[in-house]
């Protein structure tokens, strides 16, 4: 056999093993990616942050790998690193350390734990650590949040959004944003932030975020602002929410805003209180379900039904072990050329209680207006009223909270005198819901009290 063909030969062992797809030491056949996700929170000014990312298996120091990757927030909300592991290996830990911070966009910052010229001076969060499972042939996100506070200029607001949601509601996203006390005001930090991840799946959430403490700027404003609900979790790509199906309908409530003074180096606590009303549509009206009540309500003008008086009316059921309670103001009509007039409620109603085989009480309150009080002429009726159960504690949360109501607003009168006919809650309807500050007063307070089975009941409201 001639030399060459032997060494041929002899070479093909070779050859096979270096394209068995093996890398770094980790056969194709076990190796994954462990794609790590660093996503500073931090002041504006910073150009780039240097992070230093190490991940290897948990039972020791072999088959670690160590990089250093660059943050710069003008190209990148994150900073990402692509570490291989080795399947086989167990459970992996990776470490994350913030090593350096500049005002300037670099474009290279050396190698892992390579010494850095001096930069913006930052309180340094210290190694972050977070457990992963390697997977092989599959990117295993790694998610780490980190704040970076500059020294004597940075608190922390603990941000809890209460939305009170049923068990139909299985997602909730909100845009938090939060911006400093200086003129013109200047943004610290926006983000959307979903139930599922940071919450209780239902609508509520707790986060964390800065505020900015510098003298002068330390008054920060902070809004909440109800993206959507939804009867399924929301995709994650690890920073932001991925909506994936159409949200539940409802009422949608107010952006809630509040401003907080932001403590150097400490943490404030904010809570944003807000039952959020949902729509349910029956085969025969559309209700509205919050805080455990299931409520409709309309207008009838007398021309209609067993009950010829006009009249409003309000009629829930509640989970609870409790009646309902309603408190509602007297009504305000606006007519054309004339002063606002204001024709009472209190003096007229009635109310009926009913009780269920599930457990839950029915309630209803009819609100009757003195008819000769109502005006002729072209005129709009406006009243308002809010249910709850009797034991129930109203938002007591920060003064941006608020609370469903019901809101009549519709034209009630013309040349002719009243006009006829019925209205019933809609979602944009003469009849529909609104959202008022949690500790908005009523003029009056009325519990359904009679008993199970009974008609209305007529009293003087309390």
């Amino acid at each position: 056999m001639r030399p060459s063909v032997l060494l041929a030969l002899l070479a093909l062992p070779l050859a096979a093993c270096l394209d068995s797809g093996a890398e770094g030491g980790i056969d194709a056949a076990y190796r994954g990616t462990l794609r790590v996700e660093v996503v500073p929170l931090n002041l504006a000014g910073i150009g780039t942050a240097v992070v230093d990312v190490a991940a290897g298996p948990d039972a020791g120091d072999d088959g670690w790998t160590r990089e250093r990757t660059l943050w710069v927030p003008s190209v990148s909300p994150t900073a990402v690193a692509s570490i291989p592991c080795d399947a086989r290996l167990g459970p992996h830990r990776v470490e994350v350390h913030v090593v350096g911070v500049f005002e300037e966009v670099l474009d290279d910052a050396g190698g892992f734990g390579d010494t850095l010229a001096t930069g913006l001076p930052y309180q340094d969060p210290g190694t972050l650590l977070r457990d992963a499972t390697c997977v092989a042939g599959v990117d295993t996100l790694v998610h780490l949040d980190v704040a970076l506070m500059k020294p004597a200029e940075q608190g922390f607001f603990d941000i809890a959004v209460q939305a009170y949601g049923d068990d139909a509601i299985r997602d909730g996203v909100w845009r938090l944003r939060v911006m400093n006390g200086e003129t013109p005001p200047r943004m610290v930090w926006e983000q959307a932030v979903q139930s599922s991840i940071h919450g209780d799946g239902h609508g509520a959430l707790s986060f964390v975020g800065p505020c900015d403490a510098a003298p002068g700027a330390e008054d920060n404003a902070l809004t909440a602002e109800l993206v959507g609900l939804y009867g399924e979790a929301q995709g994650y790509d690890g920073i932001t929410p991925i909506i994936t199906s159409e949200p539940l309908e409802l009422w949608p409530p107010p952006t809630l805003t509040t401003t907080v003074t932001c403590r150097l180096n400490q943490d404030v606590f904010i809570q944003l209180e807000t039952p959020i009303a949902r729509v349910i549509r029956t085969a025969d009206d559309v209700r509205a379900r919050f805080a455990g009540l299931t409520c409709a309500a309309a207008w009838n003008a007398g021309m209609a039904g067993h009950l010829r008086t006009p009249h409003l009316v309000v009629m829930c059921e509640s989970t609870r072990d409790t009646p309902p309670v309603l408190d509602f103001d007297d009504l305000r009509v606006h007519c054309a050329g004339a002063d606002t007039l204001t024709v009472p409620l209190g003096d007229d109603v009635a109310t009926s209680l009913s009780a269920f085989r599930d457990g839950s009480l029915g309630a209803t309150w009819f609100l009757f207006p003195d008819p000769s009080a109502l005006p002729t002429g072209d005129c709009t009726l406006e009243a308002h009223a809010r249910v709850r159960a009797e034991d129930e504690a109203l938002p007591s949360g920060d003064a941006a909270s608020v609370y469903p109501e019901i809101v009549w607003s519709f034209s009630v009168s013309n040349a002719e005198g009243l006009i006829p006919g019925t209205a019933y809650l809609d979602v944009d309807g003469p009849v529909r819901v609104g959202y008022v500050a949690a500790d908005t007063p009523y003029a009056h307070t009325l519990v359904a009290t009679s008993g199970p089975g009974a008609p209305p009941r007529r009293e003087r409201a309390r």
